[in-house]
């Protein structure tokens, strides 16, 4: 029995080791935006400079429609890799799901975003807000990454730009 436990711990601990947890706030749709539309929100997004306030990331995106079917998280908890450095606190990262994992080979459109300051509620409309544009002047972005279907990811700071190759 005691051997049941033990292989069930270690079994547990090994793939918490390989998976974040995230706490999830909103995901009333599962991120249901289309393929193509969450290509060209990755393309807009993509031009977004580092740190970035609420007014030019609505600038840059242009078109925020696809926001209200995104499922929204905050990364609260981490047992594993994700693609943003600067993680907790004083904001925290955020994770933006626009499509679903299908696969270990298709993981869906994600993006994950660090903000520099907390929000004064933590609500899904709070992390919408900022991207529409409508947020305080000193809550900014600093580091974003695009999670591309294929495992890609693009990773975007106030030093750096890089593509970093597929895990898997």
């Amino acid at each position: 029995m005691l051997l049941r436990f033990y292989w069930l711990l270690v079994c547990f601990v090994s793939l918490s080791a390989v998976y974040s947890v995230s706490a999830a706030w909103d995901h009333p749709n599962k991120g249901q935006v289309p393929p193509a539309e969450a290509a060209k929100v990755f393309e807009q997004f993509a031009r977004i400079h580092p740190p970035a306030d609420a007014k030019s990331v609505s600038h840059a995106l242009k078109d925020t429609s696809w926001i209200a079917r995104t499922a929204l998280y905050h990364q609260t908890i981490l047992a594993g890799w994700i693609p943003i450095w600067h993680l907790g606190r004083p904001g925290g990262v955020y994770v933006i799901g626009l499509s679903p994992s299908v696969s270990m080979q298709n993981a869906g459109y994600h993006i994950y975003i660090h903000i520099t300051r907390a929000f004064t509620e933590d609500t899904p409309a709070s992390l919408r807000a900022f991207l529409m544009g409508h947020a305080a002047a000193d809550i900014k972005m600093d580091e974003y990454a695009l999670c591309y279907p294929n495992g890609r990811k693009l990773h975007v700071d106030t030093k750096s730009r890089k593509m970093l190759p597929s895990m898997y």
